[in-house]
């Protein structure tokens, strides 16, 4: 399938317009439905997150160019990929129906490190809205993935770890994920899953530290320490992105004439209503496991003092 009006240079200095780029992705996926609707008879594509569209300046929108590549997109799909691999995703694609005769583009990512959350999630609000198409990643990357999932369990029921072990494997975990964060610059809405599993591992490396005995609780208190202050800067950094991420929808929304005004409203005061219940009482269970450690934590260092 060859890819008809649309050029590489338009995508590359972003000449291109989201409503130009409409008509050129409603046709790609009406061809693709005809050619390429089986995991037997896939074609190549090109996807980019964070993608900013001429007549859409400042905004953060998703981007998926399917079909065959020539030489000239070869050649930009590879300028991109070394340019900035986070948020490109090159791999192959094809059209399914699901259970009720929808069409969805499948997804096999094979290059690039684009968040496949928010890729999905950019790709639905607005590169294949209003096409009628939903996307999705293949099922045989969910079964690679369920398998990898599925030989970690076994391995982890032949060989258990201990406690100590388990504590440095979560501060392992807890150092490559605040590794890309940067919260210096305040956490930014792709980030945000992340920051919500870092929280989660911080919270387990708590729990193992709260159920630990004495020594490893004085061994590891510093790092409880560093961990606790992490995880109070997360709290407060998701709060603020999770209500940047609200603004900027609804003014991508806006922006695309799709604003159901009355919807919103009422969305926004229920929210209003129920989140500040909720979240303070997480909070304040976080911050009493939090304190209850930290007495441990000094019980045991009194104790070896004694």
């Amino acid at each position: 399938m060859k890819i008809k009006k649309l050029t590489p240079e338009q995508v590359q200095d972003k000449s291109l317009g989201y409503k130009e780029y409409k008509k050129v992705i409603k046709a790609l996926l009406n061809s693709m439905q005809s050619e390429h609707n089986s995991a037997d008879l896939p074609t190549k594509y090109l996807a980019l997150t964070n993608y900013e569209f001429a007549d859409m300046p400042g905004k953060k929108m998703g981007l998926i160019i399917p079909g065959d590549q020539t030489a000239s997109w070869t050649k930009l799909s590879k300028e991109l990929l070394k340019a900035n691999k986070k948020e490109i995703s090159l791999g192959q694609c094809y059209i399914s129906l699901d259970e009720y005769d929808n069409p969805v583009l499948q997804l096999e990512p094979l290059k690039g490190n684009a968040k496949k959350a928010l890729l999905l999630k950019q790709l639905t609000k607005t590169a294949l809205k209003g096409t009628g198409v939903e996307v999705a990643m293949a099922a045989a990357e969910e079964a690679v993935a369920e398998a990898v999932a599925d030989a970690s369990e076994a391995t982890a029921e032949e060989a258990p770890a201990g406690p100590k072990e388990q504590i440095q494997g979560l501060l392992v975990q807890i150092s490559d994920l605040n590794k890309g964060i940067n919260l210096a610059d305040g956490l930014q809405p792709e980030d945000i899953s992340q920051a919500e599993e870092l929280k989660t591992a911080i919270r387990q490396f708590a729990l193992l530290l709260k159920d630990a005995d004495a020594g490893l609780r004085q061994e590891f208190g510093a790092a409880f320490i560093k961990t606790r202050k992490l995880f109070k800067k997360l709290e407060e950094e998701i709060a603020a992105a999770k209500a940047l991420e609200a603004e900027l929808n609804a003014e991508l929304a806006a922006e695309l004439g799709e604003l159901e005004e009355e919807e919103t409203a009422t969305a926004a005061a229920e929210e209003t209503v129920a989140a500040p219940e909720n979240k303070a009482e997480a909070i304040a269970s976080n911050a009493a496991l939090f304190e209850e450690i930290n007495q441990l934590i000094q019980e045991s260092q009194l104790q070896q003092l004694v």
